[in-house]
C-alpha cells in the first residue's frame, strides 16, 4: 500500500465551498474498484484542500498514476467548480 498526497488550489473567487466530508464522498464516488483505493483523508482550507490516499497496489508510481487519473475525475464534478489539482 501506498500513500500519495495531493493538493488541490482554488483558482476562482466563485469556487464552491466544499468541506473535508463532500470532498472525500466524490473522492469515493469516483474511485474505481480496479483503483484499490483503501483510505481517504481530506483537508480543506480556505484557499486549498490537502487529499491524502493510501492506494493498494505493489509500485509507488503506479499509486500516483491512479492518484492523479482518480484526482482528475473526482475534481471534474459540478461540486469542485473552481478548484484545480496543484501541480
Amino acid at each position: 500500500m501506498h500513500l500519495v498526497k495531493m493538493r488541490l488550489v482554488g483558482v476562482a473567487p466563485d469556487r464552491t465551498l466544499v468541506d473535508s466530508a463532500v470532498v472525500s464522498d466524490l473522492i469515493w464516488a469516483h474511485a474505481l474498484a480496479q483503483d484499490g483505493v483503501e483510505h481517504v483523508v481530506t483537508r480543506v482550507e480556505p484557499d486549498s484542500m490537502t487529499v491524502v490516499l493510501f492506494i493498494r497496489t505493489a509500485h509507488e508510481t503506479h499509486a500516483r498514476v491512479i492518484a492523479a487519473e482518480l484526482m482528475k475525475r473526482a475534481a471534474a464534478a459540478p461540486a469542485m467548480r473552481g478548484w484545480q489539482i496543484s501541480p
